[in-house]
C-alpha cells in the first residue's frame, strides 16, 4: 500500500475518531388546562422528566401587576414536603415592576438540570405577600386532593402535574388541585459524544503514525548531500 494512499486512510480514520458534541435543543412546554381562573400567594406542582436530561431555563406565567416572587425546586415530588423549606433549593427571585394580568411574565431563574426519568417539585411564592396585588394566577377551583398529581400537560421531554395552591410560605391548604398556567422553557442535551473508535481503528491509527515516521526517516536517509 502506497504511503500517500495510507495517509488518506489515516486522515479519514482520525476524522471518524474525533469526538463531537451535538448542541442542545431549545424547547418549550405549555400548560393545557386553560386560562387562569384562580389565584393565591403561591403554587406547588411537580414536573416529570422524559428519557433525557433537561435543563430548565425560565418560565412564563401570569401574576397581578407588581410584586416579587421566589422560585424553589427539589428532587422528588412536593407532596409531603410543602410545609417546610427542608430539601428545597432556591432558583432566585424575580421582581415584577409592572405588567398586565393578562400578559405572561418571564421568570428568568437560575438554570437547573433535572435528571432523566426523575420527578421534581417546584414552588412559586410571592416574596411580598403583604403587597396588594402580589398574587400568582393559576387554574383550578374546588377541593379534590385525589386530583393532585394528575397530568396537566405533557410532551416527549417533560410532564407537568397538577399541584396545590399555597396561602403562606411553605404552606399548603385545601386549594387543590391547582395547575400551573403558562409555559416552561428548557433545553435538551443532544446525543453527546460520538462513539469511541473500535480497536481495529486504533490499530490503523497507530500503524499509520508508525508508517509515516518510517517514511520520513527514509527520505532523510536518501536525501542528496550538499556539495
Amino acid at each position: 500500500m502506497g504511503v500517500l494512499v495510507f495517509r488518506k486512510m489515516l486522515l479519514t480514520s482520525v476524522a471518524t475518531a474525533t469526538l463531537s458534541v451535538v448542541p442542545a435543543k431549545a424547547a418549550v412546554i405549555t400548560s393545557a388546562d386553560g386560562a387562569a381562573n384562580n389565584s393565591s400567594l403561591g403554587l406547588f406542582f411537580d414536573i416529570g422528566v422524559g428519557a433525557k436530561d433537561v435543563t430548565l431555563t425560565s418560565l412564563n406565567t401570569y401574576v397581578m401587576p407588581g410584586g416579587m416572587y421566589d422560585i424553589y425546586y427539589r428532587a422528588g415530588s412536593f407532596v409531603g414536603h410543602n410545609t417546610s423549606s427542608d430539601g428545597w433549593t432556591s432558583l432566585g427571585r424575580v421582581t415584577v415592576t409592572s405588567n398586565s394580568a393578562t400578559t405572561p411574565v418571564n421568570f428568568d431563574f437560575d438554570d437547573v438540570t433535572v435528571d432523566a426519568n426523575g420527578t421534581y417539585g417546584f414552588y412559586i411564592f410571592s416574596a411580598r405577600f403583604d403587597q396588594t396585588g402580589s398574587i400568582l394566577s393559576y387554574f383550578g377551583q374546588g377541593n379534590d386532593p385525589s386530583a393532585i398529581g394528575q397530568t396537566a400537560a405533557s410532551n416527549t421531554d417533560l410532564t407537568l402535574y397538577r399541584g396545590m395552591g399555597s396561602a403562606g410560605r411553605f404552606q399548603g391548604g385545601t386549594s387543590n388541585p391547582r395547575a400551573f398556567v403558562g409555559s416552561i422553557e428548557y433545553t435538551v442535551a443532544g446525543p453527546g459524544v460520538a462513539a469511541v473508535p473500535e480497536p481495529a481503528s486504533w490499530a490503523m491509527l497507530l500503524g499509520g503514525f508508525g508508517l509515516t515516521g518510517l517514511s520520513l526517516r527514509r527520505r532523510k536517509a536518501f536525501a542528496p548531500s550538499a556539495v
